[in-house]
């Protein structure tokens, strides 16, 4: 069946790949354009998307993110994104990692108001290893 695409903007594609059980987002440069309201839509869209088509992989592709996270946003999606997905059957998380230094940290930082307990999280530069790491149980 492969990836049904499910959200499609000028700054990100998201496909769902249910037999994968495996959502994947594609950052795209037009990032570098992303307003907070659109940002904080994405990550509603994870949310809601994960409680209609429930995922236990997250592929997050931001090789060419190059919007950074504000401190408030980072501290959002650490403590209301992210446990809302894990509630909802989350298990794994991995990044491809930024081009931009600063937004890749902002990511980082985001990351890290998350309960790095209840879920795995890595990040990588090739894809096909973070694919491989997504798919074990």
């Amino acid at each position: 069946m492969g990836i049904e695409k499910v959200l499609e903007r000028p700054y990100i594609d998201i496909g769902y790949d249910a037999e994968r059980s495996l959502l994947k987002a594609v950052w795209t440069a037009d990032s570098i354009r992303l307003t907070d309201k659109e940002f904080r839509s994405v990550n509603d869209f994870y949310v809601s998307h994960s409680l209609m088509s429930p995922y236990h992989s997250l592929m997050i592709d931001t090789r060419e993110f190059h919007y950074t996270i504000p401190p408030d946003m980072q501290a959002w999606v650490g403590t209301q994104v992210v446990p809302a997905l894990i509630a909802n059957g989350l298990r794994r998380i991995a990044f491809m990692v930024s081009n931009d230094f600063i937004a890749q940290l902002s990511i980082e930082q985001a990351m890290e108001e998350a309960d790095a307990n209840a879920f795995a999280m890595s990040y990588f530069d090739d894809l096909q290893a973070a694919e491989d790491w997504l798919m074990l149980s």
